[in-house]
């Protein structure tokens, strides 16, 4: 028998809060093992954080490239994670394993595992799309999104002028299909949308910048991951 263990993660994407892996795993092994598992597991804390068994779906073209092994046409995998507890900062590696055992993680039976990098959740993007000034009105439209909102998720606009707060706003993010397309790896990108409005003390703009912020704390204090920018750079228009 070949014993030729190939396989490829094609992506990991969490736009939508979930997890979702697509990618594929050949070896005539799993004509012995005929059981296939996903597992997730967190290199940093080196634990295991989820198994699930998982059917697998037609691949031609793992066949036209890797011929050599029979069941190469049969070796793709396409699975949500729907309620995975990632931490971030934490490395993590997709375990597609092949089992006899067809019970648990598959890890009491004779067993072909390949090892495949999720990568470190610890990316973060923002855009400010628009900032209007309407005398001592102040609106602001764009998106944030940060994997720290996996354990931080309260999101809020700070906005701050010479070096004082002067007003914040929970944000009530909203859907941004075009950032998930163009962020499919951070954490909720597709609900990063926020349109949010400030009274200023006076019509004068000068020392303004705003904070955005996802934190542990309804109020919007506590532990947090920030950005910080200056909105003097943005052409205020009434």
């Amino acid at each position: 028998m070949n014993r030729t263990n190939r396989a490829n993660l094609d992506s990991v994407t969490l736009s939508n809060g979930k997890v979702k892996v697509v990618g594929w795993h050949a070896t005539d092994l799993s004509q012995l093992e005929p059981n296939h598992y996903l597992i997730v597991f967190d290199n940093t804390t080196r634990q295991q954080v989820a198994s699930e068994k998982v059917d697998l779906q037609s691949s031609q073209d793992v066949k036209n490239v890797f011929g050599d092994i029979q069941t190469a046409n049969h070796s793709r995998f396409n699975y949500t994670f729907d309620s995975l507890h990632l931490i971030p900062g934490h490395n993590y590696s997709l375990v597609s394993r092949y089992s006899a055992d067809a019970t648990g993680n598959g890890n009491n039976g004779a067993h072909t595992d390949s090892w495949l990098n999720m990568g470190t959740f610890q990316q973060s993007a923002y855009s400010i799309d628009n900032v209007v000034q309407n005398n001592r009105h102040l609106t602001v439209q764009g998106w944030l999104a940060n994997d720290y909102a996996m354990t931080k998720p309260y999101a809020y606009a700070i906005l701050i002028q010479n070096g004082q707060e002067i007003g914040r706003q929970r944000l009530n993010l909203s859907e941004r299909d075009d950032v998930a397309k163009a962020y499919p790896q951070i954490y909720r990108s597709q609900y990063s949308g926020f349109n949010t409005s400030f009274d200023l003390p006076t019509a004068s703009t000068n020392g303004l910048q705003l904070v955005l912020r996802f934190t542990d704390d309804p109020a919007g204090n506590g532990n947090s991951s920030d950005q910080w920018i200056k909105l003097n750079k943005f052409s205020l228009a009434d």
